[in-house]
């Protein structure tokens, strides 16, 4: 298994970052925080797939920062792990409810960690290839469903068989433009005089039921359309 994600461990503990840190050799780049702020920093500047977090902090409660993350939409799609030297069930319980994925238990053995983490990243790879997410825009390629907001206050958006594979193949070509003709032929099983008419009725019709995100889908005037950030 090469390189696959990028993991940011918040500890204050210099020697339980080194055993970390070993243990994933050859398998992630871990960075270090050694304070809440410092990992907020990081986590706002660089993409990370696994986030693991001391309960103990010297500056904050890891439960409590974890809240504050989430809070901040920080800890979206990422695997959320507590390290911590004792076993409280409340605690534990706790910290399931707001998102954490695994609780580490210290002394960490390195063999038993890795294969925690690479379990953990091998399902967020899973996922990913299943999901294609734009900001608030979430697409399941086997659901075939397209929704709208976070988890909370999500909301389906309602789309024709022929809308859906629109937005996929847009969302997938992200920044690139399709040519009418490309994107009718991925779309459609036969061809049509009426290709540019047929299309742009449901490329319109698909902005509308995206809201916000319908003005990422931009019209290059003479050839087709691109999805633009």
């Amino acid at each position: 298994m090469s390189v696959l994600s990028n993991v940011l461990i918040i500890e204050d503990d210099e020697d339980i970052f080194k055993i970390v840190e070993k243990s994933l050799e050859g398998l992630f780049s871990v960075d270090h925080a050694e304070t809440s702020e410092v990992g907020r920093t990081l986590l706002k500047s660089k993409k990370y797939e696994i986030v693991i977090v001391d309960l103990y902090l010297e500056d904050e409660y890891g439960i409590k920062l974890i809240k504050e993350f989430n809070t901040e939409n920080l800890l979206e799609g990422k695997k959320v792990f507590i390290l911590t030297g004792e076993h409280a069930v409340s605690q534990e319980i706790e910290g399931h409810r707001i998102g954490v994925d695994e609780y580490i238990k210290k002394p960490i053995n390195p063999q038993v960690f890795r294969a925690i983490v690479e379990k953990n990243a091998m399902k967020l790879k899973g996922k990913n290839e299943d999901e294609l997410k734009i900001g608030a825009l979430n697409i399941s390629l086997s659901a075939l469903k397209v929704t709208l907001g976070d988890q909370e206050l999500e909301e389906e958006v309602d789309l024709t068989g022929k809308e859906f594979k629109i937005l996929v193949n847009l969302v997938k070509n992200q920044g690139l433009v399709m040519s009418r003709e490309k994107l009718y032929e991925s779309i459609w099983d036969k061809e049509s005089d009426s290709l540019q008419r047929t299309l742009d009725m449901h490329v319109s019709t698909l902005r509308k039921k995206l809201g916000a995100y319908g003005k990422h889908i931009k019209t290059i005037r003479s050839i087709g359309y691109k999805f633009e950030v």
